[in-house]
């Protein structure tokens, strides 16, 4: 109980939103080897797909102080055009996404500069475009970010990692996504 008042005391302090996305992501385990098989409507054995314009999106809604911030992150993966077009040939089969709770502590203020750690328990869902069958995998998210604040306005950059583990589905098994995220978060 003490714990639910403390948490509400931080978010109800002062708002929190935040985007961006992942300028650069790695994938590893068998998330990476279903991120990338095309949608094949024949027997025939087929590449994977070719490198793609995708992108990772970030978004974070919460609350909290200046130095602790309790938020909820949704992660898009490796999104692009063809993400939600119709499911063709050739076109990414799986799409997926992660939610997380996020809490941040910045430990480290400069001036208008501060570094933050963030943890916290994570959701991801693999989903096949073809079918709609969906995959649930848990895990945890954490990792650093650095900032620089103008006033309500916050540059950041977030290195972070996922672990999370798939108990079926085509990604069975542990996997991990790590990501540099570039954004802007208001405060």
């Amino acid at each position: 109980m003490r714990l639910c008042c403390l948490l509400l005391a931080l978010v109800g302090c002062h708002p929190y939103l935040s985007v961006g996305y992942d300028a650069h992501t790695t994938k590893r385990g068998p998330l990476a080897d279903a991120m990338v098989q095309p949608i094949a409507r024949s027997n025939a054995p087929h590449a994977v797909l070719p490198g793609d314009d995708s992108k990772t999106y970030a978004g974070s809604l919460g609350g909290g102080t200046k130095n602790f911030v309790v938020a909820g992150t949704v992660l898009l993966h490796d999104l692009s055009s063809q993400s939600w077009a119709n499911p063709e040939e050739g076109t990414p089969h799986y799409v997926t996404a992660t939610g997380a709770v996020d809490v941040s502590w910045s430990w480290l203020r400069w001036k208008m500069f501060s570094t933050s750690l963030h943890g916290g328990p994570a959701r991801t869902a693999l989903v096949d475009r073809t079918s709609g069958e969906v995959s649930w995998a848990n895990g945890v998210r954490y990792g650093v970010g650095g900032a620089v604040s103008l006033a309500v306005l916050t540059l950041y950059v977030d290195l972070h990692r996922e672990l999370m583990q798939f108990a079926d589905g085509p990604a069975a098994g542990r996997s991990s996504l790590t990501g540099m995220t570039l954004g802007v978060a208001f405060h």
